[in-house]
């Protein structure tokens, strides 16, 4: 990762650049979009808290923190990481419909609590069963 930022770093500093090399150029928006979504997730951490009651059907207001495919022999599986105004992280393993929301805009979903847990120091609620509100 170190070799990638110096060399997105010396292209953006050159007067000219090769055509093999406007790439890495070009990458250098998402390059700036996961550094600024990893300085946001660590300024969470330590903010999260568990929310609800395990088994309880609930309803939230989040955003759309991210989603991740993952592909298996089974399938693909979505996860959504949701996060309330009140910095709690919200979870959700998705294998069939998916949300049609954006990323970082608020939405109101309703889901059942499946577990409490932790990963990478910061306290995460489990979802299933989630739809949109209204």
């Amino acid at each position: 990762d170190n070799t990638y930022m110096w060399n997105l770093i010396a292209m953006a500093g050159a007067d000219v650049v090769a055509d093999r090399h406007v790439g890495i150029l070009a990458s250098a928006v998402a390059a700036y979009d996961r550094a600024m979504a990893e300085e946001r997730r660590a300024e969470m951490v330590g903010q999260s808290n568990h929310v609800g009651t395990i088994g309880k059907r609930d309803e939230f207001d989040v955003v759309i923190e991210s989603t991740r495919s993952i592909e298996s022999y089974y399938g693909t599986k979505v996860l959504y990481n949701f996060r309330t105004q009140s910095g709690d992280l919200l979870i959700w393993w998705c294998t069939g419909t998916r949300l049609r929301a954006k990323d970082n805009t608020p939405i109101r979903i309703k889901g059942t609590v499946k577990k409490h847990g932790t990963f990478r120091d910061e306290n995460q609620t489990q979802l299933n069963r989630v739809t949109l509100v209204g």
